[in-house]
């Protein structure tokens, strides 16, 4: 009988705000015993931070303390991420939010008024280049283009998670005839995707976005994954914005699916390429 094919080191860089702490989370305790083979190195720190990260020398650095504090803890060590080390980048929360009212306000087009008034009409063009420039704010796009101008390396991103379901009843669904109705946000939430993965396609990164498992109704998260939520300070209590293990897993497992399909079976190994026991395993955890 052959010897198994060994599978070559993947490494895979993450960087991200407090929503990273979930996927770290269920990267050391559930998946990585799983994958040998790859090797994952977190880059974690409050937004407000992050801004100070620049790129120097073929390098993300930063000559803020508190920045490299924070990188240090969450990568082990490091605070210099040298883009040409890794094989593939994770880009987690950031800023990148698709939420219905923030994204619409008091704007809409033809269509939207089928679900209540728009105080203000704008083309459908309009409306697209609206959300365009709102996601565009993100720093995860000058990230993508800080990786893409030192190489190839795959650029997955990981869209900030919905609020929890538990909000619904005193969020915004009460303010407005037309975002409390669950098709209409379902909608624009579609179209928002889709103009959110063209632009990020530009750019030459990939959004995975939320796993539809973790969805209740539309724009909010089932409140399950929010209870015990992980983020850079446990102390902090829930708060409805956050997730749990359960969530960065069922995340996580998605990136890596993704990224094998596009190394070709390098992430999962040659006995465990996607449809096989791993992605099962890894697919859904919460009863």
């Amino acid at each position: 009988m052959e010897s198994p094919v060994p599978v070559p080191p993947y490494s895979v860089c993450v960087i991200g705000n407090s929503h990273s702490a979930a996927f770290a989370k269920a990267w050391t305790e559930r998946v990585a015993p799983e994958l040998p083979g790859v090797s994952m190195t977190f880059f974690a720190a409050s937004s407000q931070r992050l801004r100070h990260l620049v790129h120097a020398d073929g390098a993300l650095t930063t000559h803020e303390p508190e920045l490299a504090e924070a990188f240090a803890v969450s990568s082990g060590g490091n605070t210099r991420i040298e883009i040409d080390a890794y094989d593939a980048f994770l880009l987690v929360g950031l800023g990148m939010r698709i939420t219905v009212p923030s994204l619409c306000g008091p704007f809409g087009t033809l269509r939207h008024r089928s679900w209540g008034p728009v105080e203000t009409l704008v083309s459908e063009a309009c409306f697209a280049a609206m959300v365009e420039a709102a996601l565009q704010e993100s720093q995860a796009f000058w990230l993508i283009d800080q990786v893409r101008a030192a190489g190839p390396s795959p650029v997955l991103l990981c869209a900030t998670p919905f609020r929890s379901e538990e909000e619904a009843s005193y969020s915004f669904r009460n303010k407005n005839r037309r975002f409390a109705d669950d098709t209409f946000r379902g909608k624009v939430i579609a179209q928002c995707q889709q103009i959110g993965s063209a632009l990020a396609a530009r750019h030459g990164g990939e959004f995975v976005w939320q796993d539809e498992s973790t969805v209740s109704i539309a724009g909010f998260t089932r409140a399950e994954f929010a209870r015990g939520a992980h983020r850079l300070a446990e102390s902090e209590r829930d708060d409805g914005l956050h997730m749990n293990m359960d969530f960065g897993q069922i995340m996580l497992t998605r990136a890596l699916t993704r990224l094998d399909e596009i190394a070709g079976g390098v992430v999962f190994g040659t006995d465990q390429l996607p449809g096989s026991s791993f992605e099962g395993r890894f697919a859904a955890t919460s009863g």
